[in-house]
């Protein structure tokens, strides 16, 4: 999916076999990512003005009945969104498409997952995976789809400001010994999550604790995302992308 921040109305580029490519308002391409994963896992559905909705028992009177792939150990979705900005040349837009899902979403993230590229016109790109339904190791009893959207709603409801989300990079360095291994990590994630609510809870913002403990490991689940030995082990982009949707969203 190719997002554009000012763009209001969706147009479908192409769909053929298991393959989509859209260009879409930013606000709706994270839903819309997420509705085309849920319908591709699907077995019997009706077509109906709200998209594919699933059958159980009983065959609706109306609507179009179609057969999708259903649930099964194999079939899975990898899917990619590169928010960039309107005046970025198309080419380019679906070249990195291309590499994001190829390269991040299937490579990077072993399939079944979703990728996120904040395609700024300046300071670089901005990277994010995760599995669709991978659960956040820091609690709550979510996956990190869902803290991701929490997050969003977090800076949306300007529970969280902007400077806090850029000040997380500096981080990596007092996170680094606490990941140095599975074993390692594992034993230090509370004391990650200490770290991360201490920036939360002075960021100027006025949390009560449990929330802010809460802030803390939703973002230490998109942030943290291997031992520190690996590439790409910290991603404080994660927490960036988050306030970008959350500001274009609320605009």
């Amino acid at each position: 999916l190719h997002s554009f921040p000012t763009r209001r109305s969706s147009d479908l580029v192409g769909a053929g076999g298991d393959d989509v490519c859209a260009i879409m308002p930013l606000e709706g391409a994270l839903a819309a990512v997420d509705a085309i994963r849920q319908a591709y896992n699907m077995a019997f559905v009706c077509y109906t003005e709200n998209g594919a909705e699933e059958i159980f028992g009983t065959v609706p009177t109306s609507g179009k009945v179609g057969l999708h792939l259903g649930r099964a150990e194999k079939i899975s979705i990898s899917a990619a969104i590169v928010i960039a900005h309107h005046k970025e040349p198309l080419r380019e837009v679906l070249r990195d498409a291309h590499q994001v899902l190829e390269g991040i979403a299937k490579d990077r993230a072993d399939r079944n997952a979703l990728a996120i590229r904040l395609k700024k016109r300046s300071g670089g790109d901005r990277d994010l995976w995760m599995k669709w339904d991978a659960a956040n190791p820091y609690g709550e009893d979510e996956t990190l789809l869902q803290s991701l959207r929490a997050v969003m709603d977090d800076v949306g409801g300007a529970l969280l400001g902007s400077s806090l989300l850029y000040r997380l990079d500096e981080l990596r360095q007092a996170i680094a010994p606490l990941a140095a291994n599975a074993a390692v990590l594992a034993a230090n994630r509370d004391l990650i999550v200490r770290l991360i609510a201490y920036e939360v809870g002075h960021s100027g913002k006025l949390l009560a604790k449990d929330k802010t403990q809460l802030v803390a490991r939703r973002l230490a689940g998109l942030m943290v995302q291997g031992v520190s030995t690996e590439e790409n082990w910290y991603n404080p982009e994660a927490a960036i992308i988050a306030h970008f949707l959350a500001a274009r969203r609320a605009a």
